[in-house]
Parts: C-alpha cells; structure tokens; sequence
C-alpha cells in the first residue's frame, strides 16, 4: 500500500488550486491586461528608471570603465560648466541624488567631452 504523507498531499492541493486559477485567470475577459512598451515605462518612471536611447547605451559602456580620477571635474570647473560630469558617472551608486535622469538630457558640450577624452586616463567617453 501506498502511504502518502499530508505535508505532500497539501503541496499537492496547492499547487493544483495555484494552477486551476491562474489558467482561469487567463481565461476571464473582464481582467486587466497590462501589455506593451509604455506600460512598463510608466511602472518604472516613478523609480528614477528612464529609457534610454541605443547611442546612449553604446556610450554608457565606457562608464565602467572610470577610475574616479576627477581630471573631468577639472577640466569642467575650468570650463564652467554647471554640472560635473563626475556627478552624472557616479550618480547610479547614489539613488537620492536624482541625476541618473538628468544624465541623458543634460550630457557635457562636445568641447568639454573632447577635452576629457584627449585628457581621461581611461579614455571614457562621454
């Protein structure tokens, strides 16, 4: 005789219900379907997550590549610029700071970026 304990009978049970209601779920027309690019956009906007473009993406490879050695910092302050663009490669390590979603609006001039990049030990771009 087959002796089937209870802790694996309701394992069982569970994940029998679990699926029986899940294939219901798929099948109720009046469910919300949450589907599509800007659904996901809207979930993650609030959390500071903003798209970014495929020449964004290429760029932000190089990033990693930063030593945090602040000649940008340097070359910016000596430039005028408003914003370091130290602030915008470590901003990721800092949640708070909110400049993760300034960076992709606000990237130093092509002057500025071609001065750090002729200057920048680890040739990050910009």
């Amino acid at each position: 005789m087959v002796h089937i304990d209870r802790a694996r009978l309701k394992a069982w049970f569970l994940l029998t219900s679990a699926m029986v209601l899940w294939f219901l779920s798929k099948l109720n027309p009046f469910a919300q379907r949450h589907r599509g690019l800007d659904h996901f956009l809207d979930q993650y906007a609030a959390t500071g997550i903003h798209a970014i473009s495929a020449e964004q993406r290429a760029a932000a490879t190089s990033l990693g590549n930063c030593v945090l050695c602040g000649i940008c910092d340097q070359l910016a302050a000596q430039q005028n610029a408003t914003q370091s663009p130290l602030d915008h490669l470590v901003a990721a390590t800092r949640p708070g700071a909110g400049l993760v979603a300034s960076w992709p609006q606000s990237p130093p001039s092509a002057e500025l970026a071609q001065l750090i990049a002729d200057r920048c030990p680890t040739r990050v771009r910009l």
